[in-house]
């Protein structure tokens, strides 16, 4: 029977990072369950120090498509973005290093994860993850209030870079139509297994969205490290 990964796949601005620095400092509360938490792999950026290392953006960029300029990819420009052949070696290289974790089940979180929409990122997708059940724990917000926060977020990367010229799909694209809103896309991409919970539904009940997150993979909040003073997304 194939182990479980607990695939958290934001969307950006959904407490994406309270998440995160949860899964980072109970780490070890979670080993104990069985939950193994899987950190940064750091097989496409080189190894450095990160806020929450348990944000695994290289695994989701070794899987997202090449020709999407991420906010990692061009604050990265020395990186070149990955022909097809090296995303599957990559891929395979993670998957390695997956089975080889301990655990009944592992916790990987990325909100870039949310990117994903390809059939060939499918492809790469399941070679990554070959040999284990994936079950995806998406968070979805109100359109306009997520594309208004994200335009914040990325106002910086913007100012340097600009869209891109052409038809073509960018990370920038604030539009009341943009493809970063196609959330039933995102949905059907990480199908079957997909889990998808309001982001808003959660900061109504719980005021985080850690709580929701914990139920989602199996746990009782209640029973786990407090969950409070992990901060609430903030725009």
């Amino acid at each position: 029977m194939p182990r479980t990964i607990f695939l958290h796949a934001g969307k950006h601005k959904t407490g994406s990072t309270s998440i995160q620095h949860y899964l980072a400092d109970n780490a070890e509360f979670l080993a104990n369950l069985g939950l193994a938490t899987v950190e940064n792999i750091f097989e496409i950026v080189p190894k450095r120090k990160a806020t929450a290392m348990v944000n695994c953006f290289d695994i989701a960029h070794c899987i997202i498509r090449p020709e999407l300029n991420t906010p990692i990819r061009l604050r990265y420009p020395e990186l070149a973005a990955p022909t097809l052949e090296q995303q599957r070696l990559q891929a395979l290289r993670i998957n390695e290093r997956l089975m080889a974790k301990p655990g009944h089940a592992l916790i990987i979180s990325a909100e870039a994860f949310s990117f994903l929409r390809r059939p060939s990122e499918r492809e790469i997708f399941d070679l990554a993850f070959q040999g284990f059940e994936v079950r995806t724990v998406l968070f979805l917000r109100e359109r306009q209030d997520w594309l208004e926060s994200w335009k914040k977020q990325t106002a910086g990367p913007f100012a340097k870079f600009g869209r891109p010229v052409g038809d073509v799909e960018s990370v920038f694209d604030y539009a009341p139509t943009s493809w970063l809103t196609d959330d039933a896309s995102i949905e059907a991409f990480f199908q079957p297994g997909c889990q998808t919970l309001c982001y808003e539904t959660a900061m109504e009940k719980h005021g985080s969205v850690v709580p929701a997150f914990l139920e989602a993979i199996g746990l009782d909040p209640s029973e786990c490290p407090p969950w409070q003073k992990y901060w609430r997304n903030q725009s």
